[in-house]
């Protein structure tokens, strides 16, 4: 934790949270080309926000400047979770002028003048929604609900950052995690079965699911910050490899007598192994489709090559502990 500002200074501190109108979004472009959207960026991800207002040839901002600096360093220089950024609230300050003043005080954090949206971002702050402008050098720490508090001066800052929850420290690396195992059984053989492709994606949306290497994942919790943007993360699995792996026309000779009512097929995976075109049927239509597959005139309706139950895994997490994602595969035109 941060040291705090000792009690004498924080008793003469004046700061004004504002609960009842939160932070206008706004995105600003920096001295160095890098493009900041507050809330997508910063306050969406759990970063606290420090908005200092200055204007490039302020006196006092010049003079606080390497306290200001020191500051951001010691709330972790943006790394973890508080960002400083500089916003000058005067027209004639260029990007390339708070460039100058970032050179001259040896400052770290983001800055933008007029070109870089800085002189319209700081009017959000400084126009009276907030109370009223104190001044260059003032400060507006936002938290990750949006709520602003005004900070006059940088004393005030430190107790603004803390109300926030912020700790400008490093995530615990050692939270638990957890471990999973995919377990792919061929539902003929009872053994596993490799050469399987996973696809990763939405539930209930497979058509837009994208390939996946699990191996090169540990966690679920590495999976789930490899792709942040899906709400319902789900494992769907594929194989069009391996078409004739244990067909042959006894499968053919089972599928007719079943058929005919002679000698009906006693398990659920062979039921979905003979509805070969995948009608939620047994006919002779699937019959003559795999007749076609074994002699090489045609290739399994639709690519239906493998089935799987069930077609789809969800992902969640149970810290400190392991997952089965477990499923059965199904050769279609396999029923012996």
């Amino acid at each position: 934790m941060k040291h705090l500002i000792n009690t004498l200074c924080l008793s003469i501190v004046l700061t004004i949270s504002v609960s009842a109108q939160l932070a206008p979004d706004f995105t600003i472009t920096d001295t160095e080309g890098v493009s900041h959207t507050l809330y997508e960026d910063y306050l969406d991800q759990g970063t606290t926000v420090v908005i200092k207002i200055f204007f490039v040839t302020c006196p006092p901002c010049n003079a606080v400047a390497p306290s200001v600096q020191e500051k951001y360093v010691d709330w972790g220089e943006g790394q973890y979770d508080v960002q400083f950024m500089e916003l000058s609230n005067k027209d004639w300050d260029s990007n390339a002028d708070v460039a100058m003043f970032k050179e001259n005080h040896g400052l770290t954090f983001p800055g933008a003048g007029l070109d870089g949206g800085g002189f319209a971002a700081q009017a959000l702050f400084t126009s009276g929604d907030f109370g009223p402008f104190f001044g260059t050098p003032s400060y507006y720490v936002i938290g990750p609900d949006g709520e602003v508090t005004v900070a006059p001066n940088l004393f005030s800052v430190e107790e603004a950052i803390i109300a926030t929850g912020a700790t400008g420290e490093e995530e615990d690396m050692d939270q638990p995690t957890t471990a999973f195992n995919l377990n792919v059984v061929n539902a003929a053989t009872n053994a596993g079965l490799a050469g399987i492709t996973t696809k990763i994606g939405n539930a209930g949306n497979a058509n837009a699911a994208t390939n996946i290497n699990l191996s090169t994942y540990l966690t679920v919790e590495e999976i789930f910050a490899a792709y942040p943007n899906l709400t319902t993360p789900t494992l769907y699995f594929d194989k069009t490899s391996d078409p004739l792996s244990g067909v042959s026309t006894i499968d053919i000779t089972l599928m007719v007598r079943h058929i005919l009512g002679l000698t009906l097929l006693d398990e659920d995976y062979k039921l979905i192994a003979a509805d070969v075109n995948q009608d939620d049927k047994i006919s002779g239509i699937d019959v003559v489709a795999l007749r076609k597959v074994i002699l090489g005139l045609s290739d399994f309706p639709n690519g239906n090559v493998w089935q799987f139950d069930p077609p789809s895994v969800s992902l969640m997490t149970n810290p400190g502990n392991t997952i089965q994602l477990n499923t059965t595969a199904i050769k279609i035109g396999d029923l012996h």
